[in-house]
């Protein structure tokens, strides 16, 4: 007799993914799904009604679950297990790479960025040739004499500036000498000297007894020079300069000036020199514009004592 708690199976029911199947000799055996397909099941012999079922094997009976269910959550976790180990090698990986010089940098503000680039080195351009070294101006010839009427010396020191895109801009001293080497006088001009021939005139006005034996001329070294682009740089020109006897000995200059500064030019100082017919220099004057205009001319007007008849005045005009 058959125990009544015992679950009555027939065939076709499937339990722990076995399914009851009526063998070929007649009798029940608890078959898995996956295999039985692979073998057909023979037709089910038939039994009294009422009679419980002949199974061999039966498997213990549990709470039946789909099979389906069961590989569901085992290949989700796998995925799971699969997705965090790439995670985990994929962090790691990044964690180690090593950091370029730009990715190191902190973020940079846009003014900051605007200003390196700012800083950035230019192309470099041809480099300009060397400036020529400056030289040093000399004398290129002297002259002095005694105003008898008067007692004042006088001088005209002509300077040369051997410098194209160079001037001087200093003080200039005349020093008188007895023949005894005593120094009797001095004479200052704050003058500009521009390229080229510069003729400067003045006189000593406490020679006492002295009498001038020689003169000497004390200017800036060429460590004083100012450059000033020869291009750049003014020019004047003397013209229409005439020479008229006003009445015994008293002479009368006259003449223009021309500049080619882009400036106007205020006091321009105007040394004269008068040779007699042999050339040699034997008196000097001088006088000044007030304003000359920037590329115009000016005229100017100056007396002469005892001019030798036959004598020529040259003027220099300077800053």
């Amino acid at each position: 007799m058959s125990d009544p708690n015992t679950p009555q199976y027939q065939p076709g029911d499937v339990v722990n993914g076995h399914r009851l199947t009526q063998q070929s000799d007649g009798s029940l055996a608890w078959v898995p799904v996956d295999t039985e397909a692979a073998a057909p099941s023979a037709p089910a012999a038939p039994t009294e009604p009422g009679a419980p079922a002949h199974v061999e094997g039966t498997p213990t009976p549990t709470t039946a679950q789909p099979k389906s269910r069961t590989w569901l959550w085992i290949t989700l976790g796998a995925i799971g297990a699969v997705v965090l180990l790439i995670v985990l090698v994929v962090s790691i990986g990044i964690a180690n790479l090593p950091r370029s010089a730009e990715a190191a940098k902190p973020d940079q503000s846009a003014g900051q960025r605007a200003h390196d680039e700012d800083e950035q080195p230019e192309a470099s351009e041809p480099a300009e040739p060397a400036a020529p070294k400056v030289q040093d101006l000399s004398v290129a010839g002297t002259a002095f004499g005694v105003d008898t009427d008067l007692g004042w010396g006088w001088y005209a020191v002509t300077i040369d500036n051997p410098n194209v895109d160079y001037i001087f801009t200093s003080g200039f001293t005349v020093e008188a000498y007895d023949e005894a080497g005593v120094l009797l006088d001095s004479d200052t001009t704050y003058t500009t000297i521009l390229s080229g021939q510069t003729v400067l005139t003045g006189n000593f006005m406490q020679l006492g007894n002295g009498s001038i034996a020689r003169i000497e001329a004390r200017g800036p070294a060429a460590s004083g020079a100012t450059y000033s682009a020869a291009a750049s740089t003014g020019t004047f020109t003397v013209g229409n300069l005439a020479v008229s006897l006003e009445y015994e000995p008293y002479s009368k200059v006259t003449g223009q000036i021309t500049s080619t500064f882009a400036e106007d030019q205020d006091f321009v100082q105007i040394d004269l020199v008068a040779r007699d017919g042999a050339g040699t220099i034997v008196g000097v004057n001088s006088t000044y514009l007030d304003r000359l205009p920037a590329g115009g001319t000016a005229q100017f007007e100056q007396g002469f004592w005892k001019i030798p008849a036959g004598a020529t005045v040259e003027a220099f005009p300077h800053l």
